[in-house]
């Protein structure tokens, strides 16, 4: 486990890796924060890590950067997540696009938690899809990921706002109860407050990280507005 202390809790710095089990946040920890690529492999412990890396010439434009965070994607441990979220900058949600359709619920499930929490629909957090493993044959494209998890939302908040479950069991019955998009249409992410954006990434070459990286940037160097 890489660990890195950032600056004190308030700034808004931090950028959190988060997706099911298994979907590839690691090994997109260790592209990003160590330089190279790694064997996916659930994890039990978060990674904490910063970039640009020190050997990386690229840099803000005031020499600051950025917390990486990756938490597992075990159900039983997402609750992590409510502890970084004061200073969530962005999220980088990662599924695997090459067992999407065996995994949609979870993945759709877990992303609809975060979606509802006060925190990242109140500051209009970031959100960056992650469609994984677009090396593998049989993995979707950015695309059909997007629509397949529309579609799940879209069921789930009808169930989940009438039943509503929480990342926080602490959080306020208003906060959970949060209806995602428009009432009267079809779920879509361009209904939410948050930017959302989709891309494909594998885990052999350097496909789709680049797209990562100017994301990092901009929001390095953009400031949030609270």
């Amino acid at each position: 486990m890489y660990l890195w202390k950032g600056p004190s809790k308030g700034k808004r710095d931090t950028v959190i890796l988060v997706g099911p089990a298994a979907s590839g946040k690691t090994a997109l920890f260790s592209k990003l924060c160590l330089g190279r690529a790694s064997a996916t492999a659930g994890s039990m412990a978060s990674n904490e890590g910063k970039w640009p890396r020190e050997s990386e010439s690229e840099e803000s434009a005031d020499g600051s950067i950025l917390r990486i965070v990756d938490l597992p994607g075990h159900e039983r441990l997402r609750g992590a997540f409510t502890q970084h979220v004061e200073r969530v900058r962005a999220i980088v949600y990662v599924v695997d696009a090459s067992t999407l359709n065996r995994q949609l619920r979870t993945s759709a499930s877990y992303l609809y938690d975060i979606l509802v929490d006060g925190t990242v629909e109140s500051q209009e957090i970031p959100l960056l899809i992650v469609a994984g493993k677009r090396d593998i044959l049989t993995s979707l494209r950015p695309e059909r990921v997007q629509a397949l998890l529309e579609g799940e939302i879209n069921k789930l908040r009808v169930t989940r706002t009438t039943a509503p479950e929480s990342l926080d069991p602490d959080a306020e019955a208003e906060e959970r109860t949060t209806f995602l998009g428009y009432e009267d249409q079809p779920f879509r992410f361009t209904h939410l407050p948050n930017p959302v954006e989709v891309c494909g990434m594998d885990n052999v070459t350097e496909n789709g990280i680049q797209i990562l990286e100017n994301r990092l940037m901009d929001w390095l160097n953009e400031p949030f507005m609270n």
